[in-house]
């Protein structure tokens, strides 16, 4: 290390997943960190988020390629300053247990001016970027009466692969409700976003007319044949045709335009009558929303297929559920379980059903309570990943009550 340091090269050590074990001062100087606060960290949470991508990239590169690699990178010093730099990673070993890590050395290189102007250029069409990206998600909720819907979405970039949307359908009769996201971080996940969205906001609205049979795909000939025409105008009446057709055709085009690509998004989505306090749904193999009963009781709404756009033509089922007054549905990505502490230990499941089992007045009131407690616990941390939350509730005085309904 003393040799890097002398000829004012960066140098660092990690294991294979960027955890640091051992930089030089020249290091240091460039984030604006002392050693002590940065051995034992990983690279990824120290690093701004514009610089993330060019070094994990590198990273990856090295582990799939086993052997010396050299990239160029653009570092932001704590001074504020940007840095060209090219970034060799070699591999290495120690001990007598051959312990797998990496090596890195960040050497200097010329045009630091023009590469300011760069970044300043990256971060304006990173905003424009956000600013188009936000146009995306509902600019208001609709209002239904008798229900309190609340949101929430922090990215953990400048663009996220997270996303929600609420809307109506059939006139404002029912409306559909979506809580996605989409696998990967950043640009790419953002882009795909909005290509997931977009294509299930319009089939959703074409209402395609499909055949009783195709929502019936998990009964025989036999008993399809035997449904008489008063349960088929049932399940078509109640939003069946309208999330088949969002969720199969969706499916169908990423899968066989953009597979190559292997982006994919767990989707959950619903379409809600307000009057009954029906809830049909297809979970995509997203995280379980949780329905609170309004007697303290909790379901989970388990995935009915994979996630959307892995492989064309997979069959998602529907299921249903009845909302009654006080119950409230909460439906939220994998950022919130997976938020991390200063200590590294994840927010976890347990204690957001333990948040959720909570008396609380209003969806509002809930998810402020779960805002904050996912604070407090990420504290001064990087936030890793996308955070996005829905709470509906179905308010007292508004419909049916246990008892009247048979739930």
């Amino acid at each position: 290390m003393d040799v890097f340091q002398a000829l004012g090269f960066a140098y660092f050590t990690c294991d294979p997943v960027g955890e640091l074990l051992q930089v030089n001062q020249n290091f240091c100087d460039l984030i604006g960190s002392e050693p002590e606060e940065i051995i034992g960290k990983n690279l990824f949470n120290i690093l701004p988020a514009r610089d993330i991508r060019f070094l994990k990239k590198a990273l990856e590169r090295n582990r799939a390629a086993g052997k010396i690699t050299s990239h160029e990178l653009v570092v932001s010093g704590g001074d504020g300053q940007s840095q060209r730099l090219e970034c060799t990673i070699s591999p290495g070993v120690e001990g007598a247990d051959m312990t797998p890590f990496l090596y890195g050395v960040l050497k200097p290189l010329s045009g630091t001016g023009q590469v300011d102007e760069h970044l300043q250029a990256v971060e304006r069409e990173l905003e424009i970027a956000r600013e188009i990206q936000a146009s995306f998600l509902p600019g208001s909720l609709p209002d239904i009466p008798g229900w309190q819907i609340t949101t929430y979405f922090q990215a953990a970039r400048e663009v996220a692969g997270d996303f929600y949307d609420i809307f109506p359908l059939s006139g404002g009769r029912r409306f559909g409700l979506v809580m996605a996201d989409v696998v990967d971080k950043g640009v790419g996940a953002a882009m795909f976003m909005a290509l997931f969205r977009s294509l299930i906001r319009a089939f959703a609205d074409q209402h395609y007319k499909l055949g009783w049979m195709d929502v019936l795909s998990d009964e025989s000939e036999t008993e399809r044949e035997s449904v008489s025409l008063g349960r088929r105008r049932k399940l078509l009446s109640t939003g069946t045709t309208a999330l088949k057709n969002a969720i199969d055709l969706t499916n169908n085009y990423i899968a066989s335009n953009h597979g190559d690509t292997n982006m994919f998004a767990t989707i959950f989505v619903g379409v809600l009558d307000p009057a009954s306090g029906s809830l049909i749904y297809i979970n995509g193999g997203h995280d379980p929303p949780i329905l609170v009963r309004e007697y303290g009781g909790i379901e989970r709404l388990d995935p009915t297929g994979p996630a959307v756009g892995m492989f064309p033509d997979i069959l998602f089922n529907l299921e249903n559920i009845n909302m009654v007054e006080g119950d409230t549905l909460i439906a939220y990505t994998d950022g919130v379980l997976d938020a991390l502490n200063p200590s590294g230990e994840a927010f976890g499941e347990q204690k957001l059903l333990n948040l959720a089992r909570g008396k609380y007045s209003s969806a509002a009131e809930l998810i402020t309570k779960l805002c904050t407690e996912l604070e407090a616990h990420i504290a001064d941390r990087s936030q890793y990943d996308d955070i996005t939350m829905f709470a509906l509730r179905r308010v007292t005085g508004s419909g049916a009550r246990y008892g009247e309904t048979g739930v």
